[in-house]
């Protein structure tokens, strides 16, 4: 077993301790076809690619928002500390209270619409990437229950080997009650007997674990016992092991598609980048309320001081002369002026140098879509030889699944044989034994044969992206 595929069932086994009570009842019974839809249907890793698909919905109406106009809202106050002074005139206001609302709309923005095109194929990624879970997940619960099948079998073969070799047992000790035997007859066949307990032994508990295995991937509590109905012959109707028939087309691998997917979102992005050298159309409006709270200014007060300070060196020199005494300056009040300015108007941003960083940006974009594509002639490749390896498995387990019911009808009509011959005196117990063996291991490569057809079928289906 593989580092992913023990990481798998980790995450599956965590899944299952978190979840106790889903299930009510303690026993049920699963065709391969409610135990794929359970999988899908609970899985965590199903749910993890469902859930980042939604996730790319949302970025998609992300982008699309970027079209809508944007508007904004500003308010601020301000407190002259220091006014400006121009030749004694004090200007601005002491307090100011300003208002507006922005809006901005773009009208031609090639970057947003790339960028909307980049979402689009980024989005077609998530959903492949459910979509190649989905495949590997039916083709690995596929597998689990062919094993559940296959491990009830083995169990079953064995135990009808030792139903034969007990039988075998009480007709030898009968016969050695008798006098018509040795008693190293009855010795070997108890001993055959005893042999075969350590190996149904073993396959009760590869039984178990089996079991075990199934219901991790399916996500079903330990403590709930499960029986896959069905047997293995009535299964390999499904798998097809002729190589002329079988398809080895690759278009809808989810590796392939993956990568083909990459490839355009490389190509949008480098569009993205090429866009950013295009001008920029928008259109803007604003609308402001602005109100100055100031002391109003007495230009009169502001002329006689200014004359006077220039009159004042004349005055100086003639003491007959007097100043003139400027009148009292009235009383100052705060005054509000309010205004309520709007303009609109469009922009146009025409990029003109930026360091050369866009080329650089392309550049990079460039040697990464010359990466995938080497990528994608070794994935190809690669796809190619485990296809026609699957196929191959498909062909050879199919000769072989032929090959063994021949054995067997064989294998049966020899133990009859030698049980008639031994009985009648004939025979030997070592050729009874040697029959009985044979029969046994026939019937276990048979089943062992309908399990590498069906295995190798599952690992076609997934690499040719069938879905089930």
């Amino acid at each position: 077993m593989d580092e992913n595929m023990l990481k798998k069932l980790c995450a599956m086994a965590a899944c299952v301790a978190l979840t106790p009570g889903i299930y009510a009842q303690q026993q049920m019974e699963l065709t391969l076809e409610r135990a794929i839809e359970i999988a899908l249907s609970d899985n965590p890793t199903i749910k993890v690619a469902d859930l980042e698909v939604e996730r790319y919905d949302y970025v998609k109406q992300q982008g699309k928002a970027k079209l809508w106009p944007e508007i904004a809202a500003t308010v601020s106050y301000s407190r002259s500390i220091v006014q400006q002074n121009m030749g004694g005139l004090k200007l601005g206001a002491d307090n100011t209270f300003t208002g507006g609302l922005t809006l901005s709309l773009p009208l031609l923005a090639m970057g947003v619409y790339k960028n909307l095109q980049l979402t689009d194929q980024q989005a077609l990624a998530a959903v492949e990437k459910a979509r190649g879970s989905k495949i590997e997940l039916t083709a690995e619960v596929k597998k689990a229950y062919y094993n559940v099948l296959l491990a009830r079998r083995a169990v079953e073969v064995l135990h009808a080997s030792e139903q034969n070799v007990s039988e075998t047992v009480d007709n030898v000790r009968r016969m050695y009650d008798n006098g018509l035997t040795a008693e190293y007859d009855l010795i070997t066949a108890e001993v055959q007997l005893s042999n075969l307990r350590p190996s149904i032994i073993q396959a009760e508990q590869g039984e178990q674990l089996a079991g075990k295995m199934l219901k991790m991937y399916l996500g079903i509590p330990s403590e709930v016992e499960v029986r896959a109905t069905g047997s293995l012959d009535q299964m390999k109707q499904q798998a097809q092991a002729d190589p002329g028939a079988a398809s080895r087309d690759l278009s809808n691998n989810t590796d392939m598609r993956n990568l083909e997917i990459q490839q355009r979102i490389m190509q949008k992005q480098l569009e993205l980048v090429n866009s950013q050298r295009l001008p920029v159309l928008s259109a803007f409006g604003q609308a402001q309320l602005i109100g100055m709270d100031r002391k109003p200014i007495d230009f009169g007060s502001s002329i006689t001081s200014s004359l006077g300070a220039y009159l004042a060196p004349l005055y100086a020199q003639h003491p007959g002369l007097s100043m003139p005494v400027p009148p009292p300056a009235a009383p100052q009040k705060y005054k509000y002026d309010w205004q309520n300015p709007i303009s609109v108007g469009v922009q146009l941003s025409i990029p003109i140098f930026s360091g050369r960083t866009l080329d650089y940006q392309a550049r990079q974009t460039r040697n990464a879509i010359k990466q995938l594509e080497l990528n994608k002639q070794y994935a190809e490749q690669g796809l190619n030889v485990q296809l026609e390896t699957a196929i191959d498995n498909m062909v050879a387990a199919g000769e072989k699944m032929r090959s063994n019911e021949k054995t067997i009808a064989q294998a049966e009509k020899a133990y009859g044989i030698a049980s008639t011959r031994y009985n009648a005196g004939a025979g030997t117990i070592l050729e009874l034994n040697t029959s009985e063996l044979a029969l046994t291991q026939a019937r276990l490569n048979y089943t062992q044969a309908v399990f590498d057809l069906l295995s190798a079928r599952a690992e076609y289906d997934k690499i040719i992206g069938k879905e089930n």
